[in-house]
């Protein structure tokens, strides 16, 4: 019995001797490559204004350049280099970033030159991805060996795959990986546009919201280095992945239109797509998108306010730019940028014959100048006149394209006199430059502000190329036997783009500005003057009755109020109806 206890005793110790030089053994020896297999996805697509666009139908290879075993604990990698990449001797398993990169670019142009060490190839689905599944433990070059004409903007670069990887120390086979791309894109930007409040008509694409205030909008585009912009289509589309109007698809193309104050080549875009969908803009103020241009002077503490204006892309909704070519299209990504919108702000809010905004339609060479009613003013211009948006040469016919027609009037607007006593101020520095009055005289002031505007597109801000002919209306009890004097305060244009320091907000602003004496003739229409191009700005009339006699004698000097034009109001609409039926007003242009 002894005995056989003896025997059981050493054949359980050799048991577990044999069981631990068997665990050992399986601790030192290296995993081999066919225990584990992997899988690789590659997400193609390339980010661009914060939205993904992807790459399909796009080729892609991997190429095993070295085998992988995993080696002790921690894990270690180690790489051995199959018998075709035998002469690159890089050492894998310490190559950092920009190594690593480098490398894959060299074996890049290897496996080009020998296509037969291509391992697998995948392509592209509508979502740019591509996978390979049952990947041995290798070193795997991915490389994208065919490129969708569509997608031949976009270059990638090759990188280096280790399947497994370890992560965190812990060991993962199935990686998911995202090539880096470089791409040519196209920029768009919205052009800088200075308005006045109000507008006969306005841009209709605000954010899909009709309006009459805001301007037709220009833009500022870049192509690729070697592409003329003309030849792109801007192309506008709902993503069918995350949308439910799959189907809801515009096109438009640049139309080349002149260039702005800071020498930038400024385009249209004309819809191409037989929708005649405008290109949509929307304005913004302090993050907040408006539909208006109307502010209050006296809260923002200035004579204008500033808007910023943006290319608005809701979720879902996808903005790119297209060349055709011979072997197809190459699709660009599109980089949007912001611009500024000055809106000067007005006081009166109609003028004769123009309910809804203190604007005249210019006169043009011919026409029948009728006799102008007190508080009105009007434009006469030559035929061959022509009227550049701003500060710009963009012409206004240029703009408008065959979209809407120009309609380019005088506002003839009061002094803006919220927080301050504008009005007063100028009329003081106009009566200092007068003579000294003579004894028993009352001198008497009308002042306004003038400015040549677009108003079938949101009042914007408009140049003569060449002098125009302003018709003043005599103030109430005066006629073409009054003597006159009128003033100009240069400058004062009801924004801070020539001066932050000099908008005419402040009085220390009408302070600081000359007045110009202005040559007048009177006429049976009113009093005529000249205003050269970018001439306007606020006018101060001054006039004289002796011996105390005028004809409100009991009121202050007349600040053009319109209160009792009543009387005039239908003879002067009657007049304008006439020539309206006895002439056709159509604008000459020189092309």
């Amino acid at each position: 019995m002894d005995k056989y206890r003896t025997s059981l005793g050493r054949c359980r110790w050799s048991i577990l001797v044999l069981v631990v030089l068997v665990l050992l053994s399986t601790l030192q020896r290296p995993v081999s490559a066919k225990q584990a297999t992997g899988s690789l996805r590659l997400d193609c697509h390339v980010n661009v204004d914060d939205r993904k666009i992807p790459l399909a139908d796009d080729t892609y290879a991997i190429v095993k350049i070295a085998d992988i075993t995993v080696e002790g604990n921690p894990i270690e990698l180690t790489y051995q280099v199959t018998q075709d990449f035998k002469d690159f001797s890089y050492e894998w398993d310490k190559l950092d970033n920009e190594a690593r990169r480098q490398a894959a670019l060299e074996l890049e142009t290897y496996v080009k030159e020998h296509p037969q060490l291509i391992t697998r190839t995948g392509v592209t689905d509508e979502d740019g991805v591509v996978g390979f599944s049952k990947l041995e433990p290798a070193l795997y070059l991915v490389s994208r060996i065919q490129v969708d004409v569509a997608n031949q903007a976009c270059t990638m670069a090759p990188l280096l795959v280790s399947v497994p990887t370890v992560v965190n120390d812990t060991l993962e086979y199935n990686l998911n990986a995202v090539p880096k791309y470089d791409y040519q894109s196209v920029s768009i930007r919205p052009c800088n546009v200075t308005i006045y409040m109000g507008g006969n008509h306005g841009y209709d694409a605000v954010d899909g919201d009709e309006t009459t205030s805001l301007p037709k909008p220009m833009f500022v585009i870049q192509a690729p280095e070697g592409m003329e912009v003309e030849d792109l289509t801007l192309l506008y589309y709902d993503d069918p992945n995350t949308t439910d109007a799959p189907g809801k698809r515009y096109e438009w193309t640049p139309v080349e239109i002149g260039v702005d104050e800071e020498g930038n080549t400024c385009y249209r875009l004309d819809c191409t797509d037989g929708t005649n969908e405008n290109f949509h803009i929307q304005y913004y103020v302090d993050g907040e998108a408006v539909q208006a241009d109307s502010f209050l002077p006296e809260l923002e503490e200035e004579l204008y306010k500033m808007y910023q204006t943006g290319i608005p892309l809701s979720e879902g909704e996808i903005l790119v730019a297209y060349q055709k070519k011979a072997d197809g299209v190459t699709f660009y990504p599109v980089q949007r940028g912001t611009a500024e919108l000055t809106v000067r702000g007005v006081e009166r809010d109609s003028i004769l014959s123009n309910p809804d905004n203190p604007v005249t339609r210019i006169l043009e060479e011919g026409e029948t100048i009728p006799q102008i009613p007190a508080g009105v003013g009007i434009v006469a211009a030559q035929d061959d006149t022509t009227f550049t948006l701003n500060e710009t040469n963009i012409r206004l016919e240029n703009l408008h394209g065959e979209d809407t027609e120009m309609d380019v009037g005088l506002l003839f607007d009061d002094i803006m006199n919220e927080v301050y006593d504008r009005q007063s101020v100028l009329e003081a520095q106009a009566d200092a430059r007068m003579p000294e009055l003579e004894e028993g005289a009352t001198r008497y002031f009308q002042s306004q502000y003038l400015d040549l505007v677009d108003m079938n597109n949101g009042n914007a801000w408009v140049m003569a190329s060449q002098n125009v002919e302003i018709y003043w209306g005599y103030p109430e009890g005066t006629d073409e036997n009054t003597s006159f004097t009128l003033w100009h305060f240069p400058g004062l244009h009801r924004d801070g783009t020539d001066d932050t320091g000099a908008s005419g907000y402040d009085l220390e602003d009408i302070y600081a500005v000359e007045p110009e004496k202005v040559e007048i003739e009177n006429t049976s229409q009113g009093i005529r003057f000249t205003v050269g191009p970018g001439g306007f700005s606020p006018f101060v009339l001054i006039w004289e009755e002796h011996d105390g006699a005028s004809s409100d004698p009991g009121s202050q000097p007349s600040t053009g109020d319109t209160a009792r034009l009543n009387l005039w109001v239908g003879l002067f609409a009657v007049a304008l109806g006439g020539m309206a039926l006895t002439l056709s007003w159509k604008r000459k242009h020189n092309l």
